[in-house]
C-alpha cells in the first residue's frame, strides 16, 4: 500500500495554523533527523555516533526556525535555522524582553547577529 503524498496546506493560514500542518511536521521532522544536524548559535551536534553501541545518540531536542516566512510553504534553506532547543527559546525569551530596559536591549542586539526573526511576514499568507 502506496503512503499517502503530502499537499501544502490551502493558504490563507496563519503561520501557527502553518506549523502545525502535515506537511511542516514532515519537512522540520527530516530537517532534524540529519546527522549533521549543528546548532548555528552554539555549534553542539545534535547527534552522537555510540561506535560499541553501533547506533546514533541524539543529544539534544532541536528547533528549525523560520528566518524569513516569505516563502511558505516551499522554503528555501536560507529561509530557515537549524538551532538547540535552549538557543531557540532563549533567543525568542531576549526579544520579548527588549523594551524592560538597557540590559535587554543590549542582549537583544547581539541575538539579532545571530537569530534573524521577520516578523512582516507573520499574517495570514494569501497565495
Amino acid at each position: 500500500m502506496a503512503k499517502k503524498k503530502l499537499e501544502p496546506p490551502t493558504p490563507p493560514y496563519t503561520i501557527q495554523e502553518y506549523e502545525k500542518s502535515p506537511w511542516w511536521k514532515k519537512k522540520s521532522s527530516d530537517i532534524l533527523s540529519d546527522k549533521n544536524y549543528e546548532c548555528e548559535i552554539c555549534h553542539r551536534k545534535r547527534w552522537k555516533w555510540l561506535p560499541r553501541a553501533k547506533k546514533w545518540k541524539r543529544m539534544y531536542r532541536g528547533a528549525v526556525h523560520h528566518k524569513s516566512y516569505a516563502n511558505i510553504p516551499y522554503e528555501k534553506p536560507e529561509d530557515l535555522a537549524r538551532l538547540c532547543f535552549q538557543c531557540h527559546d532563549l533567543s525568542h525569551l531576549i526579544l520579548r524582553l527588549e523594551n524592560m530596559g538597557e540590559f535587554y536591549k543590549l542582549l537583544a542586539k547581539i541575538v539579532r547577529k545571530y537569530f534573524v526573526y521577520d516578523a512582516t511576514t507573520h499574517k495570514k499568507k494569501e497565495l
